[in-house]
């Protein structure tokens, strides 16, 4: 026999000739001829039998030799184990601060609010060694942002979780979510044990999100006048849990640091609207309303004059037309969505404002119905409503107009307006961003490239009364892209290719933006 072998030094090959003395029937091996007598018979039964007492002692030297390989496997990897861990203490992650190791814990926190979960900070973080675990539960802002549902009837987990989360967050201030993080119905019981311990700790409440029945909302009364520290209330209400309680809900009305207010209704008429819920409005810089009627939202903006950012959504098919004059001399950003065009936009006196966004929308979620009706029904937003509402932000830096839904002519018109110099009555003079979009497929007439590159043209000369214009995104089609080519030559993606070239930030992409033209 010659079996291969390979050298475990140097991997080459090499081959081992075992030496078998022959039996006395050896010459009988490998033909047909039968054992002719007894004496034949019994020679080569003694030969087998010497040959398996040979196949049996190396048998048991191979079994001796697997176990001593398993033993020496066994003690190697003991060995690459003890040697890891020296490696460890080696290693920078073992070498970094705490201080630097527990901000490295509170940037891995998932955004607030999040459900709590073993497989995100601080519970991932606290599970991996001990010194982990110490940094975790030594660092307060990680056990800050409290996050419990209160509605699945595990009382005694959830004051567990505020219990833990109270005492490692120390003085810290908490930033708290109450309630389902989804928009879904649920019966939260009243007294719950874990809202009577967050409660008593109302002076730390820095942010808090409640989605909780008004009875429940309730029962945080006894930190009125003790929030001292609050700045972010985002509130759901509505039909989800039936609110008929109309009574004053006067819980945050003393909060002097109250910045930020977000509401969320499952219907209108809410403590918002019907003003049960009182607020240092005057204080808010940051005000955030889903759909509601516009004279709702307008009567709520004249109480909130010190307003920097403001997104609304104006609902209930045409917006109020008789509404009040409102000026927000602070206002940098807007962002409104309505169903209908309307005047209304002209009320508003926004002498700062840098970056607005004007979303249409409809009351069919049918992505044909929606394009129809921007198309051909009344939801196309007309110039005048444009040029009345941005003749009012001289200081407007951003504009996205890319949800209005406007067809070709309005966005000509429209940016022949922005090229106009009128030292009176410029529109949006200190604009820096624009963003449109045409979706040739679903309107006509053809959008026109030639009116386009004039505008930035005009918005590009340095030294006019117009800012220069630093960048422009157009939202096209591939029917869009094809009649950039004229029937004289002219090619408007070349013309924009040279502005780019001369750093002007540009870009026409698709709907999806997965296709990219420029």
């Amino acid at each position: 026999m010659l079996p291969n072998a390979i050298c475990a030094e140097c991997s080459a090959g090499a081959t081992y000739t075992y030496h078998i003395t022959p039996s006395p029937v050896h010459e009988l091996l490998g033909t047909n001829l039968p054992l002719s007598t007894k004496t034949e018979i019994d020679v080569a039964r003694e030969a087998l039998e010497d040959l398996q007492k040979d196949l049996d002692d190396l048998d048991r030297d191979i079994l001796q030799t697997r176990i001593a390989y398993q033993r020496l496997l066994a003690k190697r990897n003991a060995l690459q184990d003890y040697a890891d861990a020296h490696k460890g203490l080696l290693g920078p992650l073992r070498r970094l601060p705490a201080e630097m190791l527990a901000e490295i814990f509170i940037h891995a926190l998932p955004e607030y609010p999040a459900n709590l979960s073993v497989h995100d900070a601080p519970l991932l973080s606290q599970s991996v060694c001990r010194r982990w675990r110490d940094v975790s539960r030594s660092t307060p802002e990680l056990w800050s942002r409290i996050c419990i549902h209160l509605g699945n009837g595990r009382f005694d987990a959830h004051l567990e979780i505020a219990s833990a989360f109270v005492i490692r967050s120390a003085k810290h201030p908490l930033s708290i979510s109450l309630g389902p993080l989804e928009h879904y119905p649920t019966i939260i019981p009243e007294g719950h044990p874990a809202l009577r311990l967050l409660a008593t700790q109302c002076e730390r409440w820095h942010a808090l999100r409640l989605q909780l029945p008004l009875p429940i909302l309730r029962e945080l009364t006894i930190a009125k006048g003790r929030l001292m520290s609050l700045n972010s209330l985002h509130l759901i209400t509505g039909a989800t849990y039936r609110d008929t309680d109309e009574a004053i809900l006067d819980t945050f009305a003393c909060a002097p640091r109250l910045k930020s207010f977000q509401a969320n209704a499952h219907e209108w008429d809410d403590i918002v609207d019907t003003r049960a819920l009182l607020l240092p409005w005057s204080c808010l810089t940051s005000l955030h309303l889903d759909e509601r009627r516009a004279g709702v939202i307008w009567a709520l903006l004249q109480d909130c004059p010190n307003l920097a950012h403001l997104e609304a959504h104006i609902g209930d098919g045409t917006p109020d037309i008789d509404v009040p004059n409102v000026k927000l001399p602070h206002l940098l950003s807007l962002s409104l969505a309505f169903q209908e065009t309307s005047a209304i936009l002209s009320t508003l006196t926004l002498p700062i404002l840098e970056q607005a966004s004007f979303r249409l929308t409809t009351a069919t979620t049918d992505p044909v119905a929606v394009t129809w009706y921007a198309a051909y029904g009344t939801y196309a937003l007309r110039l005048r409503d444009l040029d009345d509402c941005l003749h009012a932000l001289p200081e407007l830096t951003e504009l996205d107009v890319c949800q209005l839904a406007l067809d070709s002519v309005t966005l000509h018109g429209f940016m022949e307006k922005m090229t106009e110099i009128n030292e009176s009555r410029s529109i949006v003079p200190k604009l820096k961003r624009f963003a449109l979009s045409t979706l040739l497929k679903h309107r006509g007439p053809e959008f026109s490239w030639a009116v386009l590159a004039d505008f930035v043209k005009a918005r590009r000369v340095v030294g006019s009364q117009f800012e220069i214009l630093q960048s422009l995104e157009l939202t096209t089609d591939a029917e869009g892209v094809a009649a950039a080519v004229g029937e004289d030559g002219f090619n408007g993606l070349d013309t924009l290719r040279a502005f780019k070239a001369q750093g002007m930030r540009l870009e026409v992409i698709s709907e999806d933006r997965d296709v990219r033209w420029l």
